[in-house]
């Protein structure tokens, strides 16, 4: 499977889009697939940044690709309990981005949630030494990725111990979390990225342990200022509140123009769409590195209600090349799955194919707006 396929969609006054993420699922049988809403494609608005000149790549164009990995748990590889879902894990994920960095020069590649500290539990007999040598290997892939920042996770520091404390020191990337640093001298409230295309990227981290949702909404609305201050185009928050909390962020704080959501419940379902909260798009992949998240963000300038005119961060991922194809293949394991699921002849099963029907229209429409 290819790095993504988006397309924009309306479908109501406050949930204003869904945007269609490339995925990439190594987890395990009991998550899947979560049905969108349904939607209407729409067409770019004239001079857009997505309606650009025939033979002109977007990646030519100043923008900013966002990889997203979140709550990857020191895991090198995720269970992958059937063959057709073995399709995640470090070596992929750095194979994914070595090609796309051929292509592309402005990837951001961010993770939020917890990143060391693993499920396992420290006091099993035999089992520290392994985890130690798992952690330095994990630690050294990260390097090699190209991780561009990471919000710091109370939970790592909680759960982990000294070895984890020790591997968030040494960590080579930019440390964020806004309010509250624990005891790892080198993180920063936010820093700046600039990108090769010309787009500077303010990247804000925040954590739970900040405070409770007021001290939290004015943490980041005074970090927003800040790195609008030092020149960030693209404002994204690095949140490790878990995706409820994440949208009250979106609604409660204005200027943000992502949020990756990390801290996610370990059952929580994947979500094959991103969804725009107001004016932010909310991203997430799932645990363990089994999926992630590309979405490649352009300008478009939109007039005001009051006059003058605002630029808005968009998703371009469907005018990419390959955009359609990405969708068809898509399309073709959705019909596979939904065939084999009707041969069980399961109760659940008859429940779950309105669900399934609505997915299949979705993706005609994605295709045919792609």
């Amino acid at each position: 499977m290819s790095p993504r396929s988006h397309a924009p969609f309306v479908v109501s006054a406050r949930l204003l889009a869904l945007i269609a993420l490339g995925l990439f699922t190594a987890c395990c049988g009991k998550q899947t697939a979560q049905s969108p809403a349904a939607a209407k494609p729409v067409a770019p608005a004239a001079g857009s940044a997505t309606s650009r000149p025939a033979g002109v790549s977007l990646y030519k164009l100043p923008h900013v690709t966002l990889v997203a990995v979140t709550d990857w748990q020191t895991t090198l590889k995720p269970c992958g309990c059937t063959v057709d879902l073995q399709k995640g894990g470090v070596e992929r994920i750095a194979k994914y981005l070595a090609d796309l960095r051929k292509e592309d020069d402005s990837l951001l590649v961010v993770h939020a949630g917890s990143l060391f500290a693993d499920d396992d539990k420290q006091s099993q007999a035999g089992r520290e030494v392994q985890n130690g040598l798992k952690r330095q290997t994990f630690a050294k892939a990260l390097q090699q990725l190209g991780v561009s920042a990471a919000a710091l996770s109370s939970h790592d520091l909680e759960q982990g111990g000294d070895a984890v404390r020790s591997a968030w020191s040494a960590a080579p990337w930019p440390i964020l979390s806004a309010g509250w640093t624990g005891d790892i001298a080198a993180t920063k409230s936010h820093a700046i990225h600039k990108t090769t295309s010309g787009i500077a990227v303010g990247l804000i981290g925040i954590d739970p342990k900040a405070g409770d949702a007021d001290v939290v909404n004015r943490l980041v609305a005074a970090e927003v200022t800040a790195v609008r201050k030092e020149g960030a185009q693209v404002v994204v928050v690095l949140s490790n509140l878990g995706l409820r909390a994440s949208r009250k962020l979106a609604r409660a704080v204005p200027g943000i123009d992502s949020i990756v959501v990390g801290a996610l419940d370990e059952r929580i379902e994947p979500v094959m769409d991103a969804e725009l909260e107001g004016q932010t798009l909310l991203v997430h992949a799932t645990r363990h590195g089994a999926y992630f998240s590309a979405a490649t963000l352009v300008p478009e300038t939109k007039p005001q209600a009051a006059g003058g005119a605002a630029t808005v961060w968009q998703d371009a991922s469907a005018y990419l090349p390959g955009a359609a194809a990405e969708l068809q293949a898509r399309k073709a394991a959705l019909v596979k799955h939904m065939e084999e699921a009707a041969k069980r002849g399961l109760v659940a099963t008859q429940k779950a194919m309105p669900m399934y029907q609505q997915l299949l229209a979705d993706m005609d429409k994605r295709i045919a707006a792609a």
